[in-house]
């Protein structure tokens, strides 16, 4: 049997976080639908993604779909980006999870939670940024060193 091939980003994908797993096992998500008209198939930035939506599920189903292996557990501010979000839905059935993990995520999870991370990083620095200076000029040129940085470290 064939490998399968990781799908690319395509007007059905979406970026998933886990906002919060309640004690009975449900998980709160927060899905986003690819923007359209964005272009670049290597960007997952914040910026190429819609509003974020509620949706609840069984954390063990939302664990199939992504493809963790069964000692893995879905924990918050885990973050991933799904070729086709229709398929996360209540009436997922799983399939084998090393191909779910593969036909399901755009990008592997544990890169796709550092992405979040780095991103949420960057932001904060900005916004410090934006509080410490007193001039227009330095809050730009503080920005911009900012952005040199992060795009420096990937």
């Amino acid at each position: 049997m064939p490998k399968p091939k990781r799908p690319l980003i395509n007007e059905k994908s979406e970026r998933v976080v886990v906002d919060e797993i309640f004690d009975d096992g449900i998980a709160r998500l927060l899905r986003a639908g690819r923007l359209p008209g964005t272009s670049d198939i290597k960007d997952y930035s914040i910026h190429t993604w819609g509003d974020e939506r509620e949706d609840f599920f069984e954390s063990w189903k939302v664990e199939a779909f992504v493809g963790y292996h069964s000692k893995m557990k879905l924990k918050e501010g885990d973050v991933f980006f799904i070729a086709d979000g229709i398929k996360l839905n209540p009436k997922y059935k799983p399939i084998p999870r090393d191909i779910a993990r593969v036909e399901h995520l755009l990008i592997p999870s544990d890169i796709s939670t550092g992405i979040a991370r780095t991103e949420i990083k960057k932001q904060f620095y900005k916004l410090a940024a934006v509080k410490m200076s007193i001039e227009e000029k330095d809050t730009e040129l503080l920005i911009e060193k900012i952005d040199k940085k992060f795009k420096d470290e990937t």
